[in-house]
């Protein structure tokens, strides 16, 4: 049943290489598959309105593990089931908790960097471009923008 249907390159987060832990992941029938450690790991997680949730189990294993939380997007969902994995099946602990702090702090730095600078046109001369453009089908420009 978890056999990979759709080719998929390796997600961005994390990088490639970032965490030898974790396999090159596939997409098959609505679950992600992946290797944890050696181990055959499928899963699928998600986000709504406040809520996170992950399926993540081990079916060689016969181990699984359901994090819901009442946080909208939190990391913690990600690596709560590798925690119990390590435990169940007897491998040295990883501290997971730090890597992902790690990673987030990176990735807000990158982010910081790139925030886009701002124009010298204000956000509501782009504003009423982007209407104009939307209504008319046309590209303004700077002498035909409302």
């Amino acid at each position: 049943m978890q056999s990979p249907q759709m080719f998929m390159p390796r997600p961005p987060v994390p990088p490639t290489g970032e965490w030898n832990e974790l396999g090159d992941e596939s997409y098959g029938m609505g679950l992600f598959l992946n290797n944890y450690r050696g181990h055959r790991l499928v899963h699928h997680g998600g986000n709504i309105d406040g809520f996170s949730a992950e399926l993540n189990f081990l079916p060689s294993d016969s181990i699984g593990v359901v994090v819901l939380t009442n946080l909208n997007g939190t990391q913690v969902r990600d690596f709560i089931p590798y925690l119990v994995y390590d435990r169940l099946l007897g491998l040295t602990p990883i501290d997971w908790s730090k890597r992902f702090k790690e990673r987030q702090a990176a990735t807000q730095a990158r982010a910081r960097k790139r925030r886009p600078r701002r124009t010298r046109y204000g956000a509501r001369e782009r504003s009423r471009a982007i209407r104009w453009t939307s209504t008319w089908g046309r590209i303004p420009t700077r002498d035909t923008a409302p």
